[in-house]
């Protein structure tokens, strides 16, 4: 299900101003992938991205303006596992580039081409089947390369 009532613009795996929920399907994230969001957060508490497998989340990226934080975590079996807490990027109102790319069991994340986060895998990214992105955001682009 990609978007919900707004015409969304599709090229192969590049998606353009789909209306927040939105869910991506994939095949994997595989050694090397690469998705690239182009956003802008609103005046909202939070807003997540999750690489999701069937059963559970690889990476859940949590951006909370309520605590000035973003929040890194990933389920197994349905459980949650420890969080990775970072310094809160963003503003609402502005637009960033948000790139999560993996290689060696690691998923580097970038904002506006800067390294923010280094996330381990928890869940192989090959098992990945979607990518969810909800909360108050305004997604201009997503681009998923592999």
């Amino acid at each position: 299900m990609i978007g919900h009532g707004v015409s969304l613009v599709s090229f192969g795996n590049e998606f353009f101003n789909p209306q927040t929920p939105v869910n991506i399907p994939v095949r994997g994230f595989q050694e090397g992938s690469r998705l690239r969001l182009v956003l802008i957060p609103t005046h909202g508490p939070r807003f997540h991205v999750n690489l999701r497998t069937p059963g559970d989340i690889a990476l859940h990226f949590n951006s909370r303006f309520d605590e000035q934080a973003v929040v890194a975590n990933s389920t197994v079996g349905g459980g949650w596992q420890s969080e990775d807490r970072y310094a809160q990027p963003f503003q609402p109102n502005k637009i960033y580039t948000l790139e999560f790319q993996r290689s060696n069991g690691l998923i580097h994340i970038t904002v506006n081409g800067h390294p923010f986060a280094t996330f381990v895998e928890r869940i192989p990214g090959h098992d990945v089947s979607s990518i969810e992105i909800e909360g108050d955001v305004h997604v201009h682009s997503a681009h998923v390369t592999h």
